[in-house]
């Protein structure tokens, strides 16, 4: 508290504080105030209020690392100000700290310097196999750029995975981009990180972990063509907008894109043979669909999707018995390639189908569209395919 409240305008730290305490500097007026690179600790809300600072700048040349978080800042103007950073930088020109982020949540996010050379100053790790798996975060860091390689006792050793839980709760996390290596991220790897908006993945990447996105604001759009398994809730109420997936595409997760109101473009590849487990991307957002030729439709895979309206089946797709894919969506028209096989109830469920074509079919059972109300026309073009049931 030691200038709490006061009307000072200019201020400055002799090079001799170490240590700054908690509240010290709330409420005043200063417009822009100096770090010296002697201080190593700022208590918490030591800054709280200071709505008309606008520049903080951190001496250059420190010894050792100031970590700078949330509390430091406290709330100014009813928004959460968080300051992130390892604040080091060569070259003498120091670092500052400013408001002209563009806000996310609510938060604004400060710029910051380079973090550590060395990212075993960074990261929590296990060795095993001549691979590191990354256990945890040392540092608040807003954006994390993890290396290709750790170097442990003189040995270069290729980041591999993402341990599950490592980064879970990581409220300073914004952005980050992956090694080249780097094959799996495991459950809950990324959950919860409530500001991580920009994530760039590789094309090592094969396996996503259970919840590994769960809840967060991540968005854009997702290219992963070589991962194999997405797991359950993978990206369950993320804000992506996009994905594509690659013929390497082998099982989606239960609910593993479930609630994302926000994805308009899926795209799967052609000739891959994957297994969706029920409700994979239950309400998601898509408006047209596209479904390649030798998939096989999981039940409820779709469901709840309000804004899908119309659906493309490749050739030979199977609905299964009491598949439901559509249920509960606003698909109004499917239309179907060759070798089309619709078992019992295979494609029911979906109220608001009007209209279905279908260029050639192996089998459609009776009730291959039960509880398809609003149902009114069934276009063939072929002969007229065997009806079971």
């Amino acid at each position: 508290y030691a200038f709490d409240g006061t009307s000072v305008k200019t201020l400055v730290i002799p090079a001799t504080v170490t240590k700054i305490g908690a509240y010290a500097f709330q409420f005043i007026d200063a417009s822009e105030l100096t770090i010296p690179k002697t201080v190593t600790t700022i208590g918490d809300y030591a800054f709280y209020g200071t709505d008309g600072m606008k520049v903080l700048t951190f001496e250059a040349g420190r010894e050792a690392p100031l970590i700078v978080t949330a509390k430091t800042f406290g709330q100014q103007s009813g928004r959460d100000i968080v300051a992130h950073g390892y604040f080091t930088e060569e070259g003498g020109k120091g670092i500052k700290w400013d408001n002209r982020i563009t806000p996310e949540g609510g938060k604004y996010y400060s710029h910051m310097a380079a973090p550590p050379s060395d990212p075993k100053e960074i990261y929590g790790y296990e060795l095993a196999n001549g691979r590191v798996t990354l256990t945890g975060l040392k540092l608040p860091l807003a954006v994390l750029e993890i290396p290709d390689f750790i170097e442990i006792d003189g040995v270069d050793y290729p980041v591999y995975s993402i341990g599950g839980n490592a980064f879970r709760f990581s409220d300073n996390l914004v952005e980050v981009h992956l090694p080249k290596h780097l094959a799996s991220i495991g459950a809950y790897a990324f959950a919860d990180c409530g500001y991580l908006t920009a994530f760039e993945f590789n094309e090592a990447l094969t396996s996503i972990g259970d919840y590994a996105f769960s809840n967060t604001p991540l968005g854009g759009h997702v290219h992963i063509p070589n991962v194999a398994t997405v797991g359950n809730y993978a990206f369950n109420q993320s804000e992506i907008t996009g994905v594509e997936f690659g013929t390497a595409l082998k099982t989606v997760g239960f609910y593993a894109f479930g609630y994302t109101d926000k994805l308009k473009d899926v795209v799967f590849a052609e000739g891959a043979k994957p297994t969706f487990t029920y409700y994979a991307f239950y309400a998601a957002g898509m408006e047209s669909l596209y479904i390649p030729s030798g998939y096989t439709l999981a039940q409820r895979v779709f469901a709840g999707c309000t804004n899908l309206l119309y659906v493309t089946l490749g050739d030979d797709v199977t609905a299964p018995n009491s598949g439901y894919p559509f249920e509960g969506s606003a698909v109004q028209v499917i239309r179907a390639g060759s070798g089309l096989t619709v078992m019992n109830q295979g494609l029911g469920g979906a109220p608001n189908l009007s209209t279905v074509i279908i260029e050639d079919s192996e089998r459609i059972n009776a009730n291959a569209f039960f509880k398809a109300k609003d149902l009114q026309e069934i276009y063939f073009f072929c002969d007229a395919p065997e009806f079971v049931g």
